[in-house]
């Protein structure tokens, strides 16, 4: 399920990333720049909020960025796995 929600947002990334380059009809053009520009703020705010909690390298980074929402729960579940493991 995941590896979906992971391919929906890269073609989100890439329609907007498209738009830059080759713009769209007049509607969907702004609709797309509208929908980069609040990927870019979201993602970068998960970025800068997630990134001392779930203990972030620059990798973990990069894919909180780029799949937002979805990076930050695997790894949060996968920090949450190896805290309780080591509290045993």
């Amino acid at each position: 399920m995941n590896m979906i929600r992971r391919l929906l947002m890269a073609g989100v990334w890439a329609l907007c990333l498209i738009n830059l380059v080759r713009p769209l009809e007049a509607p969907l053009e702004n609709l797309f720049y509208i929908v980069l520009g609040v990927l870019v703020v979201l993602h970068g705010l998960q970025v800068v909020l997630f990134s001392k909690v779930l203990q972030l390298d620059l990798a973990g980074k990069v894919d909180v960025f780029i799949f937002g929402g979805i990076a930050a729960n695997e790894r949060r579940k996968a920090l949450l796995a190896k805290m309780e493991k080591e509290s045993r």
